[in-house]
C-alpha cells in the first residue's frame, strides 16, 4: 500500500510500469530533462524539472510555485544523513488531497504534476 493518497487512476499496475513511465514522458514538453538542486530552503522554479534536495547538512524546505495545469516535477531527497526534505505548497494550492507539506526522506522521491481541479498530485 503506497503512502501517497493517489487517485483510483493513477495506481500504477505491476507489469506495465513502463508504459505508464512512457506515456508520462510523452507529455512532459521538454525534450531532455534539466535537474536542479540545493541545500537549503527555495522555491523550486522553471529552470528545471527534476528538483535533488541534498539535506545531509539538515533538513529544508522546497516550495512548490503556484500551479500550472500540467506542470509536472520530480523531486528527490538525495541525503543519506536521515534528515527530511519537506515539499510545500505554494499557498492555497494543494499537495496530495490537502493544503499541507509533505515530507521526503533519505532516498525517496516524489514525482507530481498540477491539476487544476486537485491540485498537486
Amino acid at each position: 500500500m503506497s503512502r501517497f493518497p493517489l487517485r483510483e487512476e493513477m495506481f500504477i499496475k505491476p507489469g506495465v510500469l513502463s508504459e505508464v513511465w512512457v506515456k508520462f514522458f510523452s507529455e512532459v514538453s521538454r525534450t531532455t530533462v534539466s535537474i536542479g538542486g540545493a541545500s537549503t530552503e527555495t522555491t523550486i522554479d522553471d529552470t528545471a524539472f527534476q528538483w535533488n534536495g541534498n539535506t545531509n547538512s539538515g533538513g529544508f524546505t522546497y516550495t512548490l510555485p503556484a500551479g500550472i495545469q500540467g506542470k509536472q516535477y520530480k523531486i528527490v531527497n538525495v541525503g543519506t544523513s536521515g534528515n527530511v526534505l519537506t515539499v510545500a505548497p505554494n499557498g492555497s494550492d494543494n499537495l496530495l488531497g490537502e493544503n499541507s507539506s509533505f515530507e521526503l526522506e533519505d532516498g525517496e522521491s516524489l514525482l507530481i504534476a498540477y491539476d487544476i481541479t486537485y491540485g498537486w498530485y
